[in-house]
């Protein structure tokens, strides 16, 4: 269970919509998404591993704790406190809905990402966008204590909601439909992945009136999609798409304007600088998308900024990945994934400000983590063996090291929450103190 996407069910601003404010609901702060998965690199090999594949997804609503909620003690009749967590099987009815025509040309199974465009919650899956809604069930669940339903479903009036089947679930309350109408974003095969939506703030903190922008390629050249303030208003007299016989779901091809930019800074920081000379030449030159965005005030970088500092500026997580498989002490060889952290305007065109050298976040270490001795632990410490090393040198860091997803924490605007997976086979969250952040980024301490 790896690469782990994450977004707050409670409003990080005070001036904008709750996700989620269901009775019973409240102690729920983030909905995430996991990739569970046969092709994995925990260190042992799985039942025709390459040949034929399994994926699903995994979604968990979590508390404050970054551990899975449960509704609250009293709330079902049986006097049990369920785990707001389920697996789900998207495959069957992705193909069904998203293809069309019977193909499966595009379709491949890649990391799921999530995403919240003016309230609504979003999934994307390499080329395809589209709303979800989860519910929580009345059924068994006791008049008094019961949420109203259905929980975080905003989807377009225009289609009917059709549910994901589940193939385990912790309880019978918890289900996750398909909202409204897909989007296609425009793509070919070879770039039709690890795209990042994004909403810049206003003045007061409110995201209600902004346009919805997409970072299709974060360098070389770096490439923004702006598609307005209505992703679908485009759409009511386009005739160019496909439409499922079965369900009348339709596929949108997504449009929207380039901002093209170009330009990558160097780290500022002595020490990333060390680090890229030294092993940056084997990782492929262009930044990917990993996680995108939060929008960070002047106040946490005023005094770091080389001269005039903006008022606010975006900042995110790309992901680097060798342009060869690389050999390792446990004699075989692989691709190494690290990541770099940057920042970039928060007005047209976007342009890239600040870039830090290649790093990770390293490891689980289970004496300091709260969650128990679990599977997943035991698979953490499995995959420690699986380091970077380069010319006999071994670094602290996972082979695959990949960031996934961030966000602002909940409660607290001064911490942000990084996702990400360890080695395809782990994932983890950490908190991070915005100021660390600019730190990282703009201080040229060694």
């Amino acid at each position: 269970m790896y690469n782990p996407s994450i977004v707050p069910l409670h409003s990080t601003s005070s001036n904008s919509t709750m996700i989620i404010n269901h009775h019973g609901l409240e102690h729920s702060k983030y909905l995430a998404t996991f990739r569970l998965s046969s092709v994995h690199s925990c260190g042992f090999p799985t039942v025709e591993f390459w040949n034929k594949p399994v994926n699903y997804l995994g979604l968990a609503i979590l508390d404050e704790r970054l551990q899975v909620a449960t509704l609250p003690p009293g709330t079902i009749a049986t006097g049990v406190s369920p785990s707001l967590d389920m697996i789900v099987d998207i495959n069957a009815l992705l193909r069904h809905i998203f293809t069309g025509k019977g193909t499966k040309k595009y379709f491949v199974f890649e990391d799921v990402r999530l995403f919240i465009i003016h309230n609504q919650l979003y999934m994307s899956i390499r080329m395809f966008l589209f709303p979800i809604c989860i519910t929580i069930d009345h059924h068994g669940i006791e008049s008094s204590q019961a949420p109203p339903s259905p929980a975080m479903c905003k989807g377009n009036a225009s289609s009917s909601m059709t549910e994901l089947p589940a193939i385990y679930r912790s309880n019978d309350h918890m289900h996750l439909f398909v909202a409204g109408n897909a989007l296609s974003l425009n793509c070919n095969t070879t770039d039709c992945k690890n795209f990042q939506f994004f909403e810049v703030k206003n003045e007061h903190g409110d995201t209600s009136k902004s346009n919805t922008l997409k970072e299709h390629w974060a360098s070389m050249p770096r490439l923004i999609i702006d598609h307005g303030q209505d992703i679908y208003k485009q759409f009511v007299e386009d005739s160019q798409y496909y439409k499922d016989p079965e369900t009348s779901r339709k596929l949108l091809p997504m449009r929207g304007k380039e901002i093209m930019s170009f330009g990558l800074p160097l780290p500022r920081s002595n020490s990333s600088q060390l680090i890229d000379n030294a092993i940056g030449k084997y990782f492929i030159p262009r930044d990917r998308g990993s996680a995108c965005c939060i929008q960070i005030e002047k106040k946490y970088y005023n005094d770091l900024f080389p001269s005039d500092p903006p008022e606010s500026i975006m900042v995110g997580i790309t992901h680097k990945k060798t342009a060869l498989r690389m050999p390792s002490s446990l004699g075989r060889k692989s691709f190494i994934y690290l990541s770099n952290l940057y920042a970039f305007s928060s007005h047209h065109p976007y342009q890239y400000i600040a870039r830090s050298g290649l790093f990770c976040f390293g490891f689980t270490n289970n004496q300091t983590d709260s969650t128990s001795y679990s599977v997943a632990n035991a698979y953490s410490e499995l995959t420690k063996v699986q380091r970077v090393e380069f010319h006999g040198v071994s670094y602290d860091c996972p082979r695959i090291h990949f960031v996934s997803g961030i966000t602002e924490k909940v409660g607290d605007e001064t911490r942000v929450i990084v996702a990400y997976g360890v080695n395809d086979c782990v994932s983890r969250f950490v908190e991070i103190l915005k100021r660390d952040l600019m730190i990282h980024l703009f201080s040229n301490a060694s």
